[in-house]
């Protein structure tokens, strides 16, 4: 029996992500390590900027139905992901382009794929891409900087 679904739903985040985003992005389960310029999409992570832990995933749980208990939960949260943009010549506008375009077709995918294709032990599984955006932007002497906050929602009968 799956106790939670998140690790399943990361490991599908990443594989989708991989073949979904532009060739010029660079998929990190978590974290991405590099300080070069260029285009990045991390799953699991709320802030690329953050020297400790990553705010992951949420989840909540509860009973499936009522009268006696059947086993089965219903489980409900989000995995947070960040695209984020980095230029050299402090073009603002494209930073901010590119971080939209990443975050764009991981959404068209999971709009498209609300599956994921996932086969855990869950009896029902859907993803959405969820409303909430944060976005940042910034420019120095490095370039242009411009990074999405994103969530992507599920719901799992368990």
């Amino acid at each position: 029996m799956t106790v939670s679904i998140v690790p399943a739903l990361i490991d599908a985040l990443v594989t989708a992500a991989d073949a979904t985003v532009p060739a010029n992005v660079n998929v990190f389960d978590g974290f991405g390590v590099s300080d070069d310029p260029g285009d990045y999409l991390m799953i699991g992570v709320d802030d690329p900027d953050a020297d400790g832990w990553a705010n992951t995933a949420d989840a909540q749980e509860d009973i499936s139905s009522v009268g006696p208990p059947s086993g089965a939960r219903d489980q409900t949260g989000s995995v947070v992901c960040v695209a984020l943009s980095w230029n050299g010549d402090c073009d603002q506008k494209a930073a901010r382009d590119a971080a939209l375009t990443t975050m764009t077709a991981l959404a068209a995918y999971v709009r498209a794929n609300p599956g994921l294709s996932i086969a855990s032990g869950s009896q029902t599984f859907w993803c959405w891409f969820s409303p909430s955006e944060a976005w940042k932007q910034q420019q120095d002497d490095a370039g242009a900087k411009a990074q999405v906050v994103f969530r992507i929602g599920f719901f799992a009968r368990l």
